[in-house]
């Protein structure tokens, strides 16, 4: 009996290991796409050439990007009642979608090249 537990104990604390180890790597993943929106100032000089939007505009995209990082315990709620892999998901899911919509754009330029707005809360979705 003595020996069953012994190795119950330690595949447990095996199967524990390696959680840490992936919750580790799913972070480290999902701040390495967060860190794409961190050189923000590396190309805002060609969003305002390509969309044709003034200083005022970027200076609020920069604000938006800031405020959803910001708000980057937004997915943390949901951590009280689930597990730590769920709020990495859901925080992955926010930024892939925030990133997405904001390369959809460089496609659609003549669209959006009157609604900053739209570009701002893709900013902020991106942050989050």
């Amino acid at each position: 009996m003595e020996k069953f537990e012994e190795e119950s104990t330690q595949l447990l604390s095996t199967k524990n290991n390696c959680l840490k180890w992936m919750s580790l790597l799913a972070g480290g993943f999902a701040h390495a796409m967060l860190a794409s929106n961190l050189i923000f100032y590396v190309y805002i000089n060609d969003i305002k050439e390509r969309f044709r939007y003034d200083q005022k505009e970027v200076e609020a995209f920069a604000s938006m990007l800031n405020a959803g990082i910001g708000l980057g315990f937004v997915p943390n709620l949901i951590g009280q009642k689930l597990k730590s892999t769920w709020v990495l998901a859901f925080g992955m899911v926010l930024s892939t979608i925030g990133i997405l919509m904001l390369w959809s754009s460089t496609k659609m330029v003549s669209f959006y090249e009157d609604k900053s707005w739209l570009m701002a809360l893709y900013f902020l979705i991106s942050g989050e």
